[in-house]
């Protein structure tokens, strides 16, 4: 990549014009096409580089590894900035209120129809309003169904 063009750019500075022709048959001006067909590489010019050169090979990640530390900083302090759902946005259900078994004696001569009317007219006749609010991590883990759909965040409390 950009890091180990710039390590062979580099090194090519401090490389002997004649050691570079006597290695590699060509002068210095060549030095991109031989670059591009592979045949200069760092490991190459270090070879022919004067003796106090320092290999450029471990640092040519640097750069990558410093982004991915940044990175990785950003995270942890989004990490640390999570904080508790306030509770203005829960969803609450109403509690299921008893239903008085008083409506149906059997006599009737609707008999299934007439008991479910009675439900239905129970469950129209409880307050909405009024209902009470119950946050869904105060209920036992029992008594939540959690639904299979694919709005699984939906809760029924039992």
């Amino acid at each position: 990549g950009a890091a180990s063009q710039r390590a062979v750019e580099q090194l090519l500075e401090r490389v002997d014009d004649t050691a570079f022709e006597q290695a590699f048959r060509v002068g210095k001006n060549q030095a991109a096409a031989l670059l591009e067909n592979k045949l200069l590489t760092i490991d190459s010019l270090m070879a022919i580089a004067p003796p106090d050169t320092v290999d450029p090979t471990p640092f040519l990640y640097n750069d990558s590894m410093y982004a991915a530390a940044g990175l990785l900083t950003v995270a942890t302090a989004a990490n640390f900035m999570i904080r508790p759902v306030h509770e203005k946005y829960f969803r609450y259900a109403p509690l299921p209120s008893p239903v008085s078994s008083s409506g149906s004696s059997g006599s009737d001569s609707g008999g299934a129809s007439s008991s479910t009317s009675s439900t239905t007219a129970a469950a129209a006749s409880v307050d909405k309003t009024a209902a009470q609010k119950i946050s869904l991590d105060q209920v036992p883990e029992a008594e939540i169904l959690r639904t299979e759909s694919p709005t699984a965040d939906k809760a029924k409390i039992l």
